[in-house]
């Protein structure tokens, strides 16, 4: 599955204040994901996801913290059962003149190899 997201992503320095209290700005971004991202699940038990992060302040921005909401909000919408299931992650970050999120999930096999 691929989708486009057209949305700033969120870090998590601005979703949480304190440990454990939502921001009002990441309560709208999970009611703006809830509403754009895709409503059928891939079927699988294990997943590998790419995140390209399109952004404006390409150069101020650390990629690794625009996961953890985005991703919470890909399992509430039900397209993977569970985060703690990708075993495989690309994130990659380009500058552009508008910000976007381009998600790619394979589902993936796991793979057992013998230990040395």
């Amino acid at each position: 599955m691929k989708f486009s997201l057209p949305i700033k992503p969120l870090s998590v320095n601005a979703a949480w204040c304190g440990r454990r209290f939502s921001t009002p700005e990441k309560k709208r971004y999970e009611k703006t994901l809830a509403i754009i991202l895709p409503k059928h699940p891939v079927e699988g038990k294990y997943f590998k996801v790419a995140y390209d992060f399109y952004l404006v302040n390409f150069a101020l921005s650390d990629a690794d913290n625009f996961l953890k909401v985005l991703q919470d909000c890909i399992v509430k919408a039900g397209i993977i059962p569970d985060d703690r299931r990708i075993i495989d992650y690309r994130i990659r970050k380009f500058p552009s003149k508008e910000h976007r999120i381009d998600v790619t999930i394979e589902a993936i096999e796991l793979r057992l190899t013998p230990q040395d």
